[in-house]
């Protein structure tokens, strides 16, 4: 056998073999009770409920909002009575991106994109999803923006490990 050949041996190609994925994507949560036990674990995520009689409770997380933002134009309008429903509270809310949503990864991605979520009691899988993001309110929103890719970054690698 010459050089050449024992070389060939050498690097010889082995069968395909299915390739492992390299970077993983973590499961989606299956429920809104896990994507909520998920973001408790973050220190810049609040839930909050006005009172046991009332039937929201909100969700956000405080790095991708204005939280004086919630009090000013979202908790006037939970304490109305005659919003019984998310549809009601939709229509009263003078907030022009607002959404129901009942998928659980349209519900996450909302959280990591600065919206506030409001779930009621009466129908607990589904959500009202209001836009109250850093980018909507801020004058100077390029450096903010910034900032807000950057903790949805490490939210994110958070929730990957």
């Amino acid at each position: 056998m010459t050089q050449v050949g024992r070389v060939a041996i050498m690097f010889k190609r082995r069968k395909k073999e299915p390739l492992e994925k390299i970077h993983t994507k973590s499961e989606t949560p299956k429920s809104i009770e896990d994507l909520l036990e998920t973001c408790q674990k973050s220190a810049d995520f609040h839930s909050f409920k006005l009172t046991e009689d009332n039937p929201y409770h909100v969700y956000y997380i405080e790095t991708l909002i204005k939280p004086e933002l919630v009090h000013d134009e979202i908790l006037l309008y939970l304490k109305k009575p005659e919003n019984t429903t998310l549809l009601d509270l939709k229509k009263d809310i003078p907030v022009g991106d607002t959404k129901i949503l009942s998928a659980v990864s349209k519900m996450e991605e909302a959280l990591m994109l600065g919206h506030v979520l409001i779930r009621s009691r009466i129908n607990p899988d589904e959500v009202l999803s209001i836009l109250l993001s850093l980018v909507r309110h801020d004058p100077f929103p390029l450096q903010k923006w910034n900032l807000v890719l950057l903790v949805r970054k490490m939210l994110l690698l958070n929730h990957l490990t």
